[in-house]
């Protein structure tokens, strides 16, 4: 199984983080729909799962059901691509995370986590 561990600021809205935008989180008004559409397309060609690793993992409900209008634009754009968030990260510190992401590449010998551009 492969899996896209996907953060949101920095990523799927990467031309928020300027003089002009400096806010930690965005409102979501800022997600880029070309970013997203490359996301769909990766997924399409790799058949990965999605699973939220953002601070935007605070939006949704133990079901990844959206709490805020936000979460809800989000979801909104992703759906559009045939993308569903599979789940999202546990409220770990950082290194909590790092370990646990490596652990699961231990665990998985065929989990890959590939760049493309």
């Amino acid at each position: 199984m492969k899996v896209i561990f996907l953060d949101i600021d920095g990523v799927l809205n990467s031309n928020f983080w300027n003089d002009t935008h400096q806010r930690e989180i965005s409102d979501g008004t800022l997600i880029d729909e070309e970013k997203v559409m490359l996301l769909g397309q990766l997924i399409r060609d790799t058949s990965a799962k999605v699973i939220l690793h953002s601070g935007w993992k605070f939006w949704f409900d133990s079901e990844v059901k959206p709490l805020r209008r936000e979460a809800e634009r989000l979801i909104s754009m992703l759906e559009k691509e045939g993308i569903k968030v599979n789940g999202v990260t546990p409220d770990h510190t950082t290194e909590e995370i790092r370990k646990s992401k490596k652990d699961c590449y231990c665990k998985h010998a065929y989990f890959k986590i590939s760049v493309f551009r």
